[in-house]
């Protein structure tokens, strides 16, 4: 009976899953309202009730000598709201459904309006898309078709951007976008930042105060007359601020030069950059930024390493020796190599803190750890080679040098002059020239040679 209940429980929880999730799944499959019904068959398609008959008789007919002319496809499609789904993705849905382009050519553009969501998007295909970027379609939007849509004329909005990716496709380009119209108050507080920077410096640098003083309220006057208008009151109070801003940040950069030098030559290139950008384009005045910025990076950054560098060597050259090692290994091999000569690095530092020789010898003649380790192992032949020339040995040497000529002497003595035994004779006479060299306890021990 248990097991029984748990699978009837197991399926009454798999349908009420089920009947919660289902509805989620129909609202996140349904399509905007009047949109299910609508037949695709016509380049411009208005359910807004927006554009009249005339203006999209224009439009088709522009359309329609486009693909003509060149193939592609544009059709335009506005919509009272997108319902629960996103502009993308009911943009890919409209465009694969209204199967929009060339068969293996793919060139199609949807420009999709949703008016009461005050949204726009133009979904391009992969054949136009080298042509109609996103940036010149973002471009579009901005210039064309967002203006005009906050100002309620959609007819002349969506007939620009139509006019405009017409001339792309046709292979034309869309003219530069105009200059941000900078308003008068903006030079006006500009100015006043500036003489307030150059009145800061000069009385940091012990100028009368009054004649400064006196030329900022003259200026101050003259800036809030020039603006003018129904905001001379605010401009009253931001002309003097901005002077006091300017005033403080360069007195203070003032005290010490080099800094403030550095500020009044970045400045100096950003305006110069400015002035170029008028004539050679925008991002003439982006790369003239970011070209310094990435030198001053990477200077930084050799500066970093080199202080570091210098760092590790005052404070112990052999681990400077192992760093530098780990770095090589890790530049030639690979990184796993690299962590691997650091494991044998951190344990050769160890060695480090054992030998004191190590420190010295790295110290004094520059050897690497490959150096030292060769040192190491021919070290035994180098002891052995030091006992070799000690005093001890050479005191032996000497010894058994002086034992093997007497030797000599007495072999000569007894086998070239045989006499009769006497007092100059036989081993009294090899004991007597033993007792003389000094050498009787080395005869004495070894006697059995004797």
């Amino acid at each position: 009976m248990i097991k029984v209940w748990l699978q009837q429980g197991r399926g009454l929880w798999l349908a009420l899953f089920l009947g919660l999730l289902s509805p989620a799944l129909v609202h996140a499959e349904e399509a905007p309202p009047g949109l299910v019904k609508v037949p695709l068959d016509r380049r411009v398609i208005d359910l807004t009730a927006t554009l009249d008959s005339a203006t999209q008789e224009r439009m088709v007919h522009k359309l329609e000598a486009l693909e003509q002319r060149r193939g592609a496809q544009i059709a335009v499609m506005l919509l009272p709201n997108l319902g629960q789904q996103s502009i993308e993705a009911l943009s890919n849905q409209l465009f694969r459904a209204w199967k929009l382009g060339r068969k293996g050519v793919d060139d199609g553009i949807l420009l999709l309006v949703a008016k009461n969501d005050h949204k726009v998007r133009i979904e391009v295909g992969y054949g136009l898309e080298p042509v109609v970027t996103d940036l010149l379609a973002g471009q579009i939007i901005a210039q064309d078709l967002t203006p005009a849509f906050r100002q309620g004329d959609f007819a002349g909005g969506i007939d620009r951007a139509l006019d405009d990716l017409i001339l792309l496709v046709d292979g034309g380009s869309l003219p530069e976008p105009a200059g941000l119209a900078v308003p008068l108050e903006a030079y006006a507080l500009l100015l006043a930042f500036v003489f307030g920077s150059v009145a800061g410096v000069m009385l940091a640098a012990g100028w009368n105060w009054r004649r400064v003083l006196g030329g900022a309220v003259v200026l101050m006057a003259v800036l809030v007359g020039a603006v003018g208008g129904h905001e001379w009151l605010a401009q009253l109070f931001l002309v003097p601020l901005c002077m006091l801003i300017g005033g403080a940040t360069f007195a203070g950069l003032w005290q010490a030069r080099r800094v403030f030098y550095g500020v009044l030559g970045l400045l100096l290139y950003i305006g110069l950059l400015t002035l170029v950008s008028q004539y050679l384009g925008r991002l003439t005045f982006l790369y003239g930024l970011a070209w310094p910025a990435g030198v001053l990076l990477v200077l930084g950054g050799h500066w970093l390493l080199y202080w570091m560098m210098r760092n590790s060597w005052r404070k112990s050259p052999g681990l400077f020796m192992a760093l530098c090692r780990v770095a090589d290994a890790g530049s030639t091999d690979g990184p796993g190599c690299g962590c691997l000569a650091g494991g044998s690095a951190l344990a050769e530092g160890r060695a480090v803190r054992l030998f004191p020789e190590f420190h010295t010898v790295c110290r004094r003649q520059w050897l690497s750890l490959e150096q030292w380790r060769w040192q190491q192992q021919w070290r035994p032949l180098k002891l052995g080679w030091r006992f070799l020339r000690g005093r001890r040995f050479q005191w032996r040497r000497r010894g058994v040098g002086q034992l093997v000529r007497l030797g000599a002497v007495m072999i000569t003595q007894l086998s070239c002059s045989p006499k009769p035994a006497g007092p100059g004779n036989g081993p009294m006479a090899a004991q007597r020239i033993v007792e003389r060299s000094g050498w009787r306890k080395l005869m004495v021990d070894n006697n059995s040679h004797w």
